[in-house]
């Protein structure tokens, strides 16, 4: 990432922090960084094309270190560190478009640790029912996580998501 990039990234989620999607113009951006317009549309078309530029095509490996069970903490670890960032979106229209890009990053996560192949994913043997039920759950849970007024810890969190998916996948997994 360029130098430029960075500070653009870094003034947009402080302006986040203090005001709402809608409220932001890239010349509050340009303002707080001196970088040039030209400079700005050299590297993004918008600034929603600056915001998404952040969000990397996530590939969570949802795998307890040994590869026994699952371990959503450092998913969690992850929301709670981007929540000053992530709660003024919730209110905003482009957080659909965001969270219907990360939804499909976290289905591609949760078919790789439930060993489905991608070239399975619309057979007729429905492969895609589970993955993409456990990226909205999670997904859900996040978003509840961000608005919870006094937040408990992410790894508690986490832990109890874990025990539900825990039991459900040993359901709905051949053994």
């Amino acid at each position: 990432m360029t130098r430029t990039k960075a500070q653009l990234r870094d003034a947009l989620r402080e302006l986040m922090t203090q005001r709402r999607w809608d409220k932001i113009r890239v010349q509050d951006i340009l303002d707080r960084t001196g970088i040039s317009r030209s400079a700005f549309y050299s590297h993004f078309d918008s600034k929603y094309d600056l915001l998404v530029s952040g969000i990397p095509d996530v590939d969570i490996d949802f795998s307890k270190p040994g590869g026994d069970g699952i371990d959503l903490a450092p998913f969690f670890m992850h929301v709670n560190e981007m929540s000053d960032v992530m709660r003024p979106l919730l209110t905003q229209p482009v957080l659909g478009d965001i969270m219907a890009d990360f939804h499909q990053s976290l289905v591609r996560s949760w078919r790789t640790y439930l060993g489905l192949s991608a070239d399975t994913a619309n057979s007729a043997t429905v492969d895609w029912v589970l993955p993409d039920m456990l990226a909205g759950a999670l997904l859900a849970v996040a978003k509840s996580y961000l608005v919870q007024r006094h937040r408990p810890a992410p790894e508690a969190v986490a832990r109890e998501f874990e025990g539900h998916l825990t039991s459900l996948l040993s359901n709905a997994l051949p053994h």
